[in-house]
């Protein structure tokens, strides 16, 4: 995994990961993985996927988390008017066009959120493969280049 400096430490979703924390108090196993974002117009924004699993073994129990995160902005949505003016008189004319481009900040919509997981997913997996690729030569399960 990447190195985050002090000032960018990932963003996760506490709420979500200790609701599964405390389901995982009834069973002796238990693993669950989702993902979430956060997103402001100005700033752009974060999209997490995480798994927890949790096993118990006597009267303790052993908590993993992992979890990747991935920033993103959204461009800007441009939009030009054009301003046509002019005059005419006795067979004189003068035209002029005016353009005039401005952005509005965009919001993030539904096939917004799907596209970029997934993007995550693919590249997520991608890491995933490349980390372990020596592990999948060695049980001779091809991978593909």
């Amino acid at each position: 995994m990447r190195s985050t400096a002090a000032s960018e430490k990932p963003w996760l979703p506490a709420e979500k990961l200790i609701q599964e924390m405390k389901e995982f108090l009834y069973f002796k196993y238990g693993s669950a993985s989702d993902e979430d974002f956060k997103f402001d117009k100005d700033d752009g924004g974060t999209m997490v996927y995480y798994k927890v699993t949790c096993m118990k073994v006597k009267d303790s129990y052993y908590i993993g988390l992992s979890t990747y995160d991935n920033k993103f902005t959204l461009h800007d949505i441009e939009h030009v008017d054009t301003i046509q003016s002019g005059w005419s008189f006795l067979g004189m004319s003068k035209q002029k066009t005016k353009i005039h481009r401005w952005f509005e900040k965009r919001y993030i919509t539904l096939n917004d959120l799907k596209q970029l997981l997934d993007f995550i997913m693919r590249d997520f997996a991608e890491r995933i493969r490349m980390k372990y690729r020596q592990y999948l030569e060695s049980a001779n399960i091809p991978v593909p280049n």
